[in-house]
């Protein structure tokens, strides 16, 4: 018989929900937990030996790491091509000066060199194997919300193929859900604003992704940066929440950033047709079409 089974988790800094059908869904749901994090333990900022922190301590030399470490620096390359440098991972010098630098989880602190600063361009990280790369001096990396959205799509995939008949990985917004053909399940997501206390839209997925970026979602209970989005010419962004529909969650986080801090929103919308959530920062809200068509 096919039992759903819901746990919640903190990993990568936010509450994690995983939810399961399947005939062993409890013990699928305890792999997808131990998957979240193994990949904290891959991409936070925040411990000390983490492939991120070692390639940010690096000082150019090449360092081994982890064969999807590796494949989600060739997809922050990919997203920072796409969005011609507007999803750009080197920017934690400046999260870092706006107040950025203490786990919201916990009392780890990010430490970098003073010598670090943002980069327009990736074209100096290199892959010298699937498990060995490294990046210039002076560069660092901060996998952020594109580490939750790649993790999310692996754990999702990883669970369909260990006999899910369908599965939510949702981390803290960045949301994937897979179903298997026979599966009729459809999953709702409420986008709220920070706190949790409005929700702006629901929506109703029955396979694909959701990403939520939020100017403000490092501030919470008074405490953290009150916003930690930048461009790398730091102009100021109009808006204030941002939420893309995708086929899968890496992608879906990946758009958000280039809508944050698009010179030309419509355009950038409908030529990858996007479905988009936007609210600004005087509380409009903007929907593109094709969000319509997922609306409840």
């Amino acid at each position: 018989m096919i039992l759903g089974y819901q746990e919640t988790a903190r990993v990568m800094g936010v509450t994690a929900t995983l939810t399961v059908h399947a005939k062993d869904a409890p013990h699928l749901v305890q792999v997808g937990n131990d998957l979240l994090t193994h990949y904290e333990r891959l991409w936070s900022r925040f411990l000390p030996h983490s492939d991120i922190t070692r390639l940010n301590n690096a000082n150019g030399a090449v360092m081994e790491v982890d064969p999807e470490t590796s494949q989600l620096v060739a997809t922050m390359i990919a997203a920072h091509r796409e969005t011609h440098g507007l999803f750009n991972p080197t920017l934690l010098p400046m999260q870092m000066s706006h107040g950025d630098r203490k786990s919201l989880v916990s009392d780890a602190v990010c430490s970098t060199s003073d010598a670090v600063h943002p980069w327009e361009d990736l074209d100096g990280i290199t892959f010298h194997s699937p498990t060995s790369l490294s990046i210039p001096k002076q560069m660092t990396l901060d996998a952020g919300g594109m580490a939750k959205g790649f993790a999310a799509d692996r754990v999702a995939l990883a669970l369909m193929q260990l006999g899910a008949s369908s599965v939510s990985v949702n981390i803290g917004g960045d949301a994937r859900v897979m179903a298997s053909d026979e599966s009729t399940h459809d999953w709702n997501f409420d986008v709220c604003d920070t706190q949790g206390t409005h929700i702006w839209s629901t929506v109703s997925l029955h396979e694909g992704a959701i990403a939520t970026s939020s100017m403000d979602a490092r501030h919470r209970l008074g405490c953290g940066p009150t916003h930690h989005l930048f461009s790398i010419d730091n102009t100021p962004s109009e808006i204030a929440l941002c939420s893309v529909i995708a086929a899968n969650a890496t992608w879906a986080e990946a758009w958000t950033k280039l809508l944050f801090f698009s010179t030309d929103l419509c355009n950038d919308i409908q030529q990858r047709d996007l479905a988009v959530f936007i609210v600004d920062t005087q509380g409009n809200t903007f929907f593109s079409e094709k969000w319509k068509g997922y609306t409840l």
